[in-house]
């Protein structure tokens, strides 16, 4: 009882700085995109302009449909109803993730404080995936939505009893949305479950549900991936000089930087594996064992399938985050069932004082951070409403007193009007164009490795 009202307690603090934070970030950049109906300066006010402007998406700019109905419902909801969601949905995923790293045992605080400390460190851009509410549906949104579809093909490998004909409709519909949530899930899906659905008729072991699963998984898949969007804005980037070769070559760096960047789930993972392999001599391929591989599977084909896409956003490696995070879990959980300790006791007590060390200081920082966007934010929209009454078309305001870092998304406009922030918030408005008076300067640190934001001064200043 006192485990689970000390979990309780713990998730109710994730909760609510995840929900302070996005109820005081200010919009930016794709969140004004869809406030609009896509592809007009007509704002969304209900349901039907969500359809309209998804149908108009889907034919002229992507198939990311489901993603984006989701991101269109939060912005068109209250901000404080918005935020507290994105405060729940985040403690949901922790929950999840150890729901499907322990399965049939009971869920520990140990894990559930684990796996956040971890996510915390090596979750890229963790400001934006989660605070964001455009790109939290994109990333950590449809994450849940396809790891909960996972959820009957991690229990096959422990139960092989066939489900009922509605399970399996079911789960046809949830494949459906999963294959249709994002290009680099969808694929994974597809492509791993397709390996192991293969093996099991084979085997003349395939049950209806994991069919039907895949199946829907698989039309989700094309829904996306041919939605005729794809291909007019495929032909814009080509338009802007882009250069397949250069790309995949390109991807190489930004794999490079990822994995740095998710360094306290790589160096978990690694030390887990090499600790269960040492004190485990004869290590078998067991049915744990194979969910862990089958979970780090799909983590890491939905990574290293980013090679090949046109773009590859540094927030697109959040899913293979939280396969990695699950596989962690599953592993310790391993390691308990055999009696194998992973800390030893002193430094476990050290690790974890750092940790909470660490989340009280740079928690402080979002916060304090977040309100100053959200004060500069309420000046700037005052003045463009100031300049808009002037008749005002061309507006010129001041920087914002804080910039990006990992835990801070800061989308802001640029002092190139054309930028695509800029023109996002141009319409929104409905004015000509939009700048600020200046840039900051380019900075050494990727801003997965920015911990800090400054606040005392304006970014260019």
């Amino acid at each position: 009882m006192f485990n689970r009202k000390i979990t309780y307690i713990y998730l109710a603090f994730w909760c609510a700085l995840i929900s302070i934070c996005a109820y005081l970030s200010p919009y930016f950049a794709n969140d004004y995109r869809y406030m609009l109906i896509f592809g007009t300066t007509d704002k969304v006010h209900n349901v039907i302009d969500i359809l309209i402007s998804q149908y108009n998406h889907y034919f002229y700019w992507g198939g990311r449909t489901v993603a984006h109905v989701i991101a269109q419902h939060l912005l068109l909801a209250p901000k404080a109803v918005q935020a507290l969601l994105q405060g729940v949905l985040y403690c949901a995923m922790l929950v999840l993730i150890c729901y499907m790293g322990n399965m049939h045992s009971k869920i520990r605080f140990s894990h559930i404080f684990a796996v956040s400390i971890l996510l915390f460190l090596s979750l890229r851009y963790f400001g934006e995936v989660v605070i964001s509410p455009v790109s939290a549906s994109n990333y950590l949104y449809t994450s849940l939505i396809v790891l909960v579809f996972l959820i009957p093909y991690l229990e096959s490998f422990d139960n092989r009893k066939e489900k009922s004909v509605i399970f399996a409709i079911g789960m046809f519909i949830l494949g459906v949305l999963s294959g249709w949530c994002n290009e680099n899930t969808g694929f994974a899906i597809c492509f791993v479950l397709g390996l192991l659905c293969v093996y099991r008729m084979y085997k003349r072991d395939l049950k209806h549900y994991e069919l039907l699963g895949l199946l829907g998984a698989i039309i989700g898949f094309l829904l996306l991936v041919f939605a005729p969007g794809n291909g007019v804005r495929y032909d814009n980037i080509k338009q802007a000089g882009f250069d397949p070769i250069e790309h995949f070559f390109a991807t190489f760096k930004i794999i490079g930087i990822s994995i740095l960047a998710m360094y306290a789930l790589f160096i978990a993972l690694i030390y887990l594996i090499i600790k269960a392999k040492i004190n485990l001599r004869k290590m078998t391929l067991d049915n744990d064992l194979k969910k862990v591989l089958f979970i780090l599977a799909i983590g890491f084909a939905s990574f290293f399938i980013m090679m090949f896409s046109p773009t590859f956003p540094a927030r697109s490696t959040s899913f293979c985050s939280f396969c990695i995070a699950i596989a962690i879990v599953q592993i310790a959980n391993y390691m308990r069932n055999n009696n194998i300790s992973i800390l030893p006791t002193k430094l476990s007590l050290v690790l974890t004082s750092l940790a909470c060390i660490y989340v009280l200081i740079i928690s402080s920082n979002m916060v304090y951070g977040y309100n100053q966007a959200r004060l500069d934010g309420i000046e700037r929209d005052k003045y463009i409403q100031e300049q808009i009454a002037l008749g005002q078309k061309d507006i010129v305001t001041d920087a914002m007193h804080v910039s990006n870092t990992k835990y801070l998304y800061i989308a802001d406009i640029r002092a190139n009007p054309k930028h695509y922030a800029n023109v996002l918030v141009s319409n929104y408005y409905k004015i000509n164009s939009i700048k600020r008076k200046c840039d900051i300067k380019k900075r050494f640190l990727n801003n997965d490795f920015v911990l800090i934001a400054r606040t005392n001064k304006r970014v260019c200043e």
